[in-house]
């Protein structure tokens, strides 16, 4: 069960590990006035966010509350939405409640995730608890995604939206917007970093790196190394977290990767018997009592 005030790792994806904070007090989704903000991004509130406050202005209120945040030493932090509050749901950290979501769905409603149930769309005057999510980017080279996510503040990156910044490279053809051609390198399939994630307390945690000529590895614990697949023996619960490594000597590739590393059984026992029969008989019978095989302990 979540507790309030601690961040979690909810899921890593290629380029970041989505983050989240958890709150428990219970905010309106709007400042007061009913008015469409354009939040209508399903798969991202890093879009909803900011145009909920442009909108909406200032005040105390779901959106602005996220904004705000200070956590971890984080300000970037902003309101999730259906997909993202799906993920939360997946990671079975929250396993209860109904939570404000960043997707917009009317001038007056938006919609609310309701864990196990679902996203429902409610009034935005109703009170509802907020969970704060934010991206921790693993990697420093550019995506494709986040180059879209950053482009709401960033003029030269929405094609025919907005002209390009004075002194910028600019093909115009007839009456048409201006033309950008942006050729981008390879860096995904050059570096890389893995580990044997999840791993069971007491095993082995192996960490491997490739692409460059140099890494430098920092993680949990207090844990360096400057090999490229350097192991830690017998983890305990104090070795997960995140892991970063900075790769160098990769032909203009040079890249700072991070990964989550989680220690601990995540895996169902396996039954002995798939289904159990059925006993038929008196007191005085004998029954086998099923086993299970667990994946972290060993008898």
């Amino acid at each position: 069960m979540a507790v309030v005030g601690t961040i979690y790792n909810i899921k890593q994806f290629d380029d970041y590990i989505l983050q989240m904070y958890y709150d428990s007090a219970p905010f309106l989704w709007y400042n007061g006035s009913y008015i469409l903000t354009g939040a209508l991004d399903e798969s991202t509130g890093e879009f909803n966010t900011p145009l909920i406050i442009q909108q909406q202005g200032a005040g105390t209120y779901a959106s602005s509350v996220a904004n705000s945040l200070v956590a971890g030493g984080f300000n970037d932090w902003y309101l999730p939405s259906i997909d993202e509050l799906k993920e939360i749901e997946n990671s079975g950290i929250v396993t209860s409640g109904a939570f404000w979501t960043s997707t917009e769905f009317d001038i007056n409603k938006a919609y609310a995730y309701i864990i196990t149930i679902g996203a429902n769309s409610y009034d935005k005057s109703f009170s509802f608890p907020v969970l704060m999510v934010r991206r921790e980017y693993t990697t420093t080279s550019v995506t494709i995604e986040r180059m879209n996510l950053q482009s709401i503040q960033a003029d030269i990156l929405r094609g025919g939206e907005n002209n390009a910044t004075t002194g910028a490279h600019q093909t115009t053809r007839g009456s048409n917007p201006d033309c950008f051609i942006v050729k981008f390198r390879d860096c995904f399939s050059t570096t890389s970093v893995n580990s044997n994630s999840p791993t069971c307390a007491g095993s082995t945690l192996n960490l491997t790196a490739s692409g460059g000529t140099g890494y430098a590895w920092t993680g949990p614990n207090g844990f360096t190394s400057n090999q490229q697949n350097p192991s830690i023996n017998n983890v305990t619960t104090a070795n997960g977290g995140l892991y970063s490594c900075t790769i160098t000597g990769s032909a203009s590739c040079d890249n700072t990767i991070t990964i989550n590393v989680i220690v601990g059984d995540t895996t169902n026992p396996i039954p002995n018997i798939p289904v159990l029969p059925t006993v038929n008989g008196d007191c005085n019978i004998v029954i086998s009592i099923p086993t299970a095989t667990d994946n972290c302990y060993v008898s």
